[in-house]
């Protein structure tokens, strides 16, 4: 993963369409308490960005995670193929897994220490 965000920069583009769309879906759901009824919302919000890399316009359309503030964003393009943007930066999932060990290994070591303890 780290490799692959290498490529991406961050390039200023301007919104040309912005679509927001809201699904409310109605599930029904039973268990030991009784059926109930419960909605699912789902957002979808996408828009069509124009921009500029290295003298030549693209346009594309991609997937927002948020509303955007005005007409002006910010995407983030692969310098070695420019169609291919994306609205948020790669995460380092190395850097998570990393955090999620060290924390597994922080409550092993205690339950090891006070386990014992506590069983006496």
């Amino acid at each position: 993963m780290r490799i692959d965000s290498i490529p991406y920069v961050e390039t200023p583009a301007t919104i040309v369409h912005y679509s927001d769309d809201v699904r409310v879906t109605p599930m029904y759901m039973a268990n030991e308490f009784g059926p109930h009824w419960f909605f699912s919302r789902t957002e979808n919000r996408h828009a069509v960005v124009k921009y500029y890399f290295e003298g030549t316009e693209y346009e594309r359309d991609i997937k927002l995670f948020s509303a955007p503030d005005g007409m002006q964003t910010v995407v983030y393009c692969n310098q070695n193929n420019p169609w291919d943007c994306r609205a948020t930066k790669v995460r380092n999932y190395y850097v998570e897994l990393f955090l999620i060990l060290i924390f597994a290994i922080y409550v092993v070591i205690l339950a090891w220490a006070f386990v014992p303890r506590l069983i006496r």
